[in-house]
């Protein structure tokens, strides 16, 4: 039986270069609201305000060595094109900074061709040295 991980999409926001720097942006992630697996239409899955405080914890916590930053929903890490660098909320919105590793994904979110985000939550994610459930993205 596979996990219950679940992809949402956001389509607000604009990506915000940082620093000038080609490669690292800041985009809105996901706001609070219920939100629809796009694979499955009847998962849905509530985002409330508390548990994006706890996304946040857990990614400060460093639980995850490197949250990755792949195209598309993959354990697939060829198809990796950065990384996640940090998290923040803002109101009922969370943030993310990521640095893209990968010029050509790069180029395409400078010139707009990339524009939405999305994520992947597992609610059960089991920590590899300490046997703990968290939830992470």
């Amino acid at each position: 039986m596979s996990k219950p991980i679940y992809n949402l999409i956001h389509t607000g926001g604009d990506y915000v270069n940082l620093d000038g720097a080609p490669n690292r942006w800041r985009k809105a992630i996901i706001k609070v609201g219920e939100w629809v697996d796009p694979r499955d239409a009847s998962r849905k899955f509530q985002v409330t305000l508390d548990r994006m405080k706890t996304w946040v914890a857990n990614f400060e916590a460093k639980l995850l060595d490197r949250v990755p930053a792949p195209l598309r929903h993959t354990d697939d890490p060829r198809a990796n094109t950065g990384y996640w660098q940090r998290l923040e909320l803002e109101g009922e919105t969370l943030y993310g900074e990521i640095e893209f590793t990968d010029p050509e994904v790069a180029a395409k979110v400078n010139d707009g061709s990339i524009a939405d985000v999305s994520l992947s939550v597992d609610p059960a994610w089991m920590h590899p040295q300490q046997g703990t459930t968290h939830e992470v993205l």
